[in-house]
């Protein structure tokens, strides 16, 4: 009686074994056997037993040229990404953004942008000016109002840290002119 054998990996196994101690217990000679109800010499069965062995081995080569072609698609998909997306830029360009010609070619037009509603809108803005106050952030108009600060000083000190000439002022840029003093009688 032969073992239960539940699944192939312990099966292939079993056959492996058997065509092993075959190999090595009853090695090819020209005896006949009668073998499965028939009979055949060692030779024959050798072959038999190999062709179960071969059978085994043909699914895992086909695994492994599975494998590699998966590895290798995996490698050009990127290659292939990039062709395809110069293509759909080719096509957009040729026949416009929005024509339904794309379609022709398994492309999606894009969706319009649902406009917002008032509500919608009021929150945004909302949620602006309170980023803006919280990030300090003016505009133009509104650095200009707050004046500008005075330039800096520029002081050259000697190896003893004391102020070594006058201090150098950097000259005002141009501003916002001083108004005039009136002529007198004028």
């Amino acid at each position: 009686m032969s073992p239960r054998i539940d699944h192939a990996g312990a099966f292939e196994k079993a056959v492996r074994a058997l065509v092993e101690g075959f190999r090595r217990e009853l090695p090819a000679s020209g005896h006949e056997v009668i073998f499965g109800g028939r009979k055949m010499t060692m030779e024959e069965l050798h072959a038999l037993l190999d062709g179960m062995a071969e059978s085994f081995e043909a699914v895992h080569r086909a695994e492994r040229a599975l494998r590699q072609a998966i590895a290798d698609r995996r490698r050009s998909v990127k290659g292939h990404r990039s062709t395809f997306g110069d293509a759909v830029v080719l096509l957009k360009h040729h026949f416009g953004k929005d024509s339904p010609a794309l379609a022709l070619f398994g492309l999606r037009l894009a969706k319009p942008r649902t406009p917002l509603t008032a509500e919608a809108k009021a929150r945004a803005h909302a949620k602006s000016l309170a980023t803006r106050k919280a990030r300090g952030t003016l505009g133009r108009k509104q650095r200009l109002a707050l004046g500008r600060p005075p330039e800096p000083t520029l002081l050259v000190l000697d190896a003893e840290g004391r102020v070594r000439g006058a201090a150098v002022e950097k000259p005002a840029g141009p501003g916002p002119a001083a108004p005039a003093d009136p002529e007198p009688g004028g």
